[in-house]
């Protein structure tokens, strides 16, 4: 499986115009609003990465990454090994705010996401090249140069069941919209279950340590 075969014409096995025997389809918009979809429900070890999380001197926020969805765990390399990242509520109740409404200036030791940014607990007292790990969505498949990811390679079943559901909208079959859709979150929650299997060997820490 890759793009170009998935947008080709109808008489092109493999195709969703193919599968679906109907050649009027937005095949390009149903693969993208197919891995949309995809990466608003599945999170699996092939969607993790670490960003650079450039911080201003005195700032108090940063951006997220780009395609950005989950964080994982946050540090600045050399100074800290965990900024921790907080809920919003207790976040900004901790908040140390003077008079003035300024936060003290000092290294950032907390942190909250809202919306796209990063909020931090303090004026940066210099400026800092902080790591983010977290989930993210992949660049969108394309012609030519990106014809393939871990969902073509590996879970072309899953991308398969989410394109044919939005090829059903299209052509507004309910009862393939439903089949597909369940069919898809199927996959889904069987691959939950598989990555799993990817921590084994592993020493996980239920919080019997101290991390701080």
């Amino acid at each position: 499986m890759n793009y170009s075969t998935l947008v080709a014409a109808e008489t092109v096995a493999g195709s969703i115009k193919f599968r679906m025997n109907w050649g009027r389809l937005d095949s390009a918009g149903i693969v993208e609003d197919a891995q949309a979809w995809i990466y608003n429900k599945l999170r699996v070890r092939e969607m993790v990465t670490t960003s650079d999380v450039a911080i201003a001197q005195y700032a108090t926020s940063a951006a997220c990454p780009s395609r950005f969805l989950d964080p994982l765990h946050f540090f600045i390399p050399g100074y800290v090994n965990r900024i921790r990242l907080r809920d919003l509520d207790s976040f900004k109740t901790l908040l140390a705010y003077d008079q003035s409404a300024l936060l003290p200036i000092a290294m950032p030791t907390r942190a909250a996401i809202e919306g796209s940014t990063i909020l931090l607990n303090s004026r940066a007292d210099i400026a800092y090249t902080a790591k983010l790990t977290h989930y993210q969505s992949l660049a969108p498949l394309a012609a030519t140069t990106n014809e393939t990811n871990f969902l073509t390679d590996r879970y072309p079943t899953l991308l398969r069941y989410a394109c044919l559901k939005f090829a059903a909208e299209e052509r507004k079959d309910n009862e393939l919209i439903d089949a597909y859709e369940k069919r898809a979150l199927d996959a889904i929650a069987e691959i939950a279950v598989m990555d799993d299997l990817s921590m084994r060997g592993q020493e996980i820490d239920f919080g019997w340590e101290a991390t701080d």
